[in-house]
């Protein structure tokens, strides 16, 4: 149970590592790297989450109602979602100190808020995708990872090439779930 909960809060760690760049000024690199330095703790907790899960006995799995009318909050981390949570944990860290030095904000004051609050968005929903264990709450996280994904690709709005490229991500992936 502890290494799900310890993943489930690397989940929100890093999907709201974006959030508190909004606070600092867009010509800033405090809030850029406030934000790097969360997604390196979401991701240090996750990979925590995933060693602790080696320690459990059985299927470390958490299951609790929610708001909706049908379904439940369940999640669950096995064999299977820990080969993948590895590089989701590790690839987006490694890209956010990347970004520190390739994708300074105070050289995209325009752009560089939404980029890094989407791709901390797009790194904590990935995650719950994989863990996830109900189909309601699996389409709830890959919508989120969608949208998530569409709006930091296109964060350079002003290239005609790479919005048109963004909606036809967004409407593959959308006639994939389908």
């Amino acid at each position: 149970m502890l290494s799900v909960q310890l993943i489930l809060l690397s989940v929100i760690i890093l999907g709201l590592s974006g959030l508190p760049n909004c606070l600092f000024s867009s010509r800033s690199m405090a809030g850029q790297r406030t934000a790097s330095g969360l997604m390196l703790l979401g991701s240090a907790t996750g990979l925590v989450g995933i060693a602790v899960s080696f320690r459990q006995a059985g299927l470390p799995a958490l299951s609790i109602p929610w708001f909706l009318p049908w379904g439940q909050f369940a999640v669950s981390v096995d064999a299977v979602s820990i080969v993948f949570l590895v590089p989701v944990f590790i690839v987006p860290a490694l890209g956010s100190i990347y970004g520190l030095r390739y994708w300074k904000q105070s050289e995209h004051p325009e752009n560089g808020r939404p980029l890094i609050f989407f791709y901390g968005l797009l790194a904590g929903s990935m995650a719950l995708v994989i863990i996830a264990h109900d189909a309601v709450l699996f389409l709830i996280a890959w919508e989120i990872m969608a949208v998530a994904a569409f709006f930091a690709a296109t964060a350079e709005n002003d290239n005609p090439d790479v919005c048109r490229a963004g909606w036809v991500y967004l409407i593959a992936t959308h006639v994939g779930t389908l």
